[in-house]
């Protein structure tokens, strides 16, 4: 009978000891993927401020020079260690010329003819960011506002 109840405690201690070492270890585990996730939203909270400062200040752009200064300012802040250029389309819509580059030097070419563009293909991400900040100048372009370009 001593043997039966001394197995009974020792299983009971067993339990309890790896409840509790579970119980922790989920603990832990959660808290863990609380700081992931909480780091995830600061990131994504200072991309989206960014992109909106971003958007504010090409709308309160004058010029083209303007325009680059703040592209030059604010999108490596948005893209961090990415390498990257903006090319603007000639007005013959036959050539993209390389207007700003951030990061290391830029790998490519700095003018881009009709038959090169078919290039992109490989690097599809480098020719979206071209397409959508030529879609922002253009934008920019097309807005009538005459606010002066302010910088943080």
């Amino acid at each position: 009978m001593g043997i039966l109840i001394g197995l009974a405690l020792l299983s009971l201690a067993i339990l309890i000891t790896t409840s509790v070492w579970s119980h922790r270890q989920i603990i832990l585990s959660v808290t863990e993927e609380k700081q992931k996730q909480d780091e995830r939203i600061r990131q994504r909270t200072l991309e989206i401020e960014l992109m909106h400062r971003l958007a504010n200040m090409l709308a309160a752009c004058n010029n083209l020079i303007e325009a680059q200064r703040v592209v030059e300012d604010i999108v490596p802040r948005i893209l961090g260690k990415v390498n990257g250029s903006i090319s603007l389309m000639r007005s013959s819509r036959n050539q993209l010329v390389t207007q700003l580059d951030w990061g290391e030097a830029w790998p490519g070419s700095r003018s881009f003819a009709q038959m090169s563009v078919g290039h992109c293909a490989k690097v599809e991400a480098i020719c979206r960011l071209k397409l959508s900040i030529i879609s922002l100048v253009s934008i920019w372009r097309r807005s009538s506002r005459t606010k002066p370009c302010v910088f943080h």
